[in-house]
């Protein structure tokens, strides 16, 4: 599967309610596929954390340092296929980024992104 960088912070962060049934739906499939873009993504989670939730800056290494080795790299989108997709959905380039990772190796995208959901039906889905 494709994972985004919500579904990672879900997953290393336990944030919400959502965590629980992405525990249950990732522990099944250990096989993580993701876009360059999910490092800089989940980086900028990791610093909101650390500012204003008291994660510690060493665990929030330790959590991009596992995220890293969890994660397949994809190969970056090409810009053809991202800046139409985000012109005609409406979502932003970087969930396009995800979007065309996905159908370009012809997996499922997780995401909870609402937008991304309903534009992309065939390939976004929640875990």
């Amino acid at each position: 599967m494709v994972i985004d960088a919500n579904v990672l912070s879900a997953w290393f962060l336990e944030t919400g309610q959502r965590h629980d049934h992405v525990l249950r739906r990732l522990r099944t499939v250990r096989d993580w596929h993701s876009p360059p873009i999910w490092r800089s993504e989940f980086n900028a989670v990791l610093m909101k954390y650390v500012r204003h939730r008291g994660l510690q800056l060493e665990a929030a290494i330790c959590a991009h340092a596992e995220a890293e080795s969890a994660i397949t790299l994809l190969r970056q989108p090409d810009p053809e296929e991202v800046l139409p997709l985000a012109l005609h959905s409406g979502c932003s380039t970087y969930d396009c980024e995800y979007v065309v990772a996905a159908g370009n190796v012809g997996l499922p995208l997780f995401t909870f992104d609402k937008k991304v959901i309903e534009a992309f039906p065939r390939i976004a889905r929640e875990p």
